[in-house]
């Protein structure tokens, strides 16, 4: 889990992540199901194309589901805004997830199996 934990950190240094954690201490949301927002977003500015409509995958224990509509992708769309803004910002959450692996698993050897 250490190694796990440490590959996030580097992950979090690429320009393309932004990694966040919403500690269970912070009283956040709780959410028994998981989703992703797929936005396509617009052609470039001279290129074309047809601009794709988001869609959000959301997987629960029983099912996967992908959604459409304008309505219900605006709606998950909000609630990932209000979780992005509930979490600690990059910096923080790299933080909390090295001292998180250091307390836990630091002690474990790096080549032990995981």
């Amino acid at each position: 889990m250490y190694r796990q934990l440490e590959h996030l950190v580097e992950l979090a240094d690429l320009p393309n992540v932004d990694l966040r954690i919403l500690p269970l201490a912070s009283g956040g949301v709780r959410l028994t199901d998981s989703f992703g927002v797929l936005s396509y977003g617009a052609p470039e500015a001279g290129e074309s194309g047809t601009v794709l409509a988001d869609v959000v995958w959301v997987e629960s224990v029983k099912s996967q589901i992908y959604v459409g509509g304008e309505t219900e992708t605006y709606n998950f769309g909000l609630v990932f805004n209000g979780l992005q803004h509930a979490a600690l910002p990059p910096m923080e959450s790299t933080r909390f997830i090295r001292t998180t692996a250091k307390r836990m698993w630091q002690s474990i050897p790096k080549d032990a199996p995981q």
